[in-house]
């Protein structure tokens, strides 16, 4: 199983380093690939796994919102069964890591 995990700081601002770090933290202990900014595909072996990497991102996302004052957006899919394919445009090497995610 997989999941995507977005975020983005509101009113077009730039993402602080510190959110960045407090996402990465929250996730600490899955596998996860980071396609682009502000996105990561993790892989969850349950929806349990699923229902705890979002506990995590939000109680981290609303720490850094208190200490940095900013405005911290974020959206998780629902867990996806392996084998469901992503389709855009990346790097080979991407796509491959991806694949070690979502398979």
């Amino acid at each position: 199983m997989h999941m995507m995990v977005a975020w983005d700081v509101g009113g077009g601002k730039a993402v602080p380093g510190e959110v960045n770090a407090a996402v990465k933290g929250a996730l600490e202990g899955y596998s996860w690939i980071r396609p682009m900014r502000g996105v990561v595909i993790v892989r969850v072996m349950n929806p349990y796994d699923r229902d705890e990497v979002v506990e995590r991102l939000i109680m981290a996302v609303e720490r850094v919102e208190k200490s940095e004052k900013v405005d911290v957006k974020l959206i998780v899919t629902p867990a996806m069964p392996s084998g469901w394919e992503y389709q855009g445009y990346l790097t080979e090497r991407m796509w491959d890591a991806i694949e070690g995610r979502s398979q």
